[in-house]
């Protein structure tokens, strides 16, 4: 599993009761978390923070796509679930399809109804869609724009996937995938091994005149009998002939 979105590290300070029709709210930019998907695969989990106060209501979550990071369009959507009223962390099972890029976000129902799932974050960048952003609908930019006041959120949201078994190195050049064993209070060294083809598609990914290309490494390990992975980008240099 690979985990992506919010770090879920504040607890909510703000709320959404601005969604008379029905609305998507989602991630674009978040400095300190990866907001996309680094991988394609499925998304087995979402998880929630919320603050308590909340109105009943339902929700579901998004999976967004975008070819130029403005504007956007559905891909994916989950069934209908309960927003929790109380403060908690809640996992929510899911089995969604995603592709390296994407990102998540949470459909509002319509009524102004309070949502307490977002953080006050003034380097952020939360967009809003109104109404909800249908899946395979034409793509829409944000309805508030970047560096609004609205959207200085951070969305409490976070998903963990599971890595398409078709994955190629062709398909996903800068991700390489280790499996390491940890101990208490020692430090573990990894060391990875790109094959031809991955470099190959590196460099030529690569700006004109890069020296360094980051690689982004999935390590995976358990603990107390449950599976993690977490992904570290490791800057590598290059020396062109």
């Amino acid at each position: 599993m690979v985990t992506f979105g919010s770090g879920l590290r504040a607890p909510s300070t703000g709320y959404y009761d601005s969604c008379v029709a029905a609305c998507t709210a989602a991630q674009v930019d978040l400095p300190g978390s990866r907001v996309t998907s680094p991988v394609t695969g499925t998304v087995k989990k979402f998880r929630l923070r919320t603050a308590a106060g909340s109105d009943p209501q339902t929700i579901r979550f998004r999976v967004l796509r975008s070819a130029d990071g403005v504007k956007f369009t559905g891909v994916g959507t989950s069934a209908a679930v309960a927003l929790p009223t109380r403060a908690a962390t809640t996992e929510f099972p899911v089995n969604m399809p995603i592709q390296a890029g994407d990102i998540i976000g949470v459909d509002l129902p319509a009524g102004g109804r309070r949502a307490n799932i977002i953080a006050t974050n003034g380097s952020a960048f939360q967009a809003g869609f109104f109404p909800t952003l249908g899946d395979g609908a034409p793509a829409r930019a944000s309805g508030n724009p970047r560096g609004s006041t609205p959207v200085r959120f951070d969305v409490l949201l976070q998903a963990d996937v599971e890595i398409s078994p078709n994955q190629t190195p062709k398909a996903c050049t800068n991700v390489v995938q280790r499996r390491v064993k940890l101990r208490r209070g020692k430090k573990t060294r990894l060391r990875m091994k790109l094959s031809r083809a991955q470099i190959r598609a590196l460099v030529k990914q690569a700006q004109p005149g890069a020296t360094l290309i980051p690689v982004r490494v999935i390590v995976s390990f358990r603990t107390r009998g449950r599976p993690i992975a977490r992904f570290v980008d490791i800057p590598v240099r290059i020396k062109r002939r």
